[in-house]
């Protein structure tokens, strides 16, 4: 009968006793370090993603505005000067829900999906609404417009 003390442990080629099993740590370091690696290709691709869904929110919410701006003309004859013109009940400056009026103006429609105010402007007699994209700026080249499809 053999002992244990006469049997001799040996490393195998993998660093291991005998017939260990498991990883060593320079294994599990590289299984993470892919596992990094992988995530932030993930984390990159759905960042694009993202972008890509706030863009169809922003036109979206520009068809909104055109509706709006279509039932202000068919009221007034003319496009409103500023959005504010579009809103009757006001507290603080600012449109509220208060009341039906506001030609159907939600004080949640008047941020683009980067939080950013609408640009309105009117052009040759043509409302404009211009979001700044994610840039949150005008003239980023990112620009979301109602005169661009």
């Amino acid at each position: 009968m053999k002992t244990l003390e006469n049997k001799k442990l040996r490393r195998d080629r993998g660093g291991r006793f005998g017939n260990q099993s498991g990883m060593t740590l320079i294994e599990i370091i590289i299984v993470l370090a892919l596992i990094g690696l992988i995530m932030a290709g993930l984390v990159k691709g759905y960042g694009a993603l993202f972008g890509q869904g706030q863009a169809k929110v922003a036109k979206s919410a520009i068809s909104s505005w055109e509706t709006v701006l279509e039932l202000y003309y068919a009221n007034n004859g003319s496009y409103p000067e500023s959005i504010d013109d579009l809103c009757t009940t006001k507290k603080k400056n600012r449109c509220t829900a208060d009341d039906d009026q506001n030609y159907g103006v939600k004080p949640s429609m008047l941020l683009d999906p980067w939080k950013k105010e609408w640009i309105y402007e009117v052009e040759d007699g043509v409302p404009v609404i211009i979001s700044g994209g994610p840039d949150k700026q005008e003239g980023g080249g990112d620009d979301i417009r109602s005169d661009e499809e």
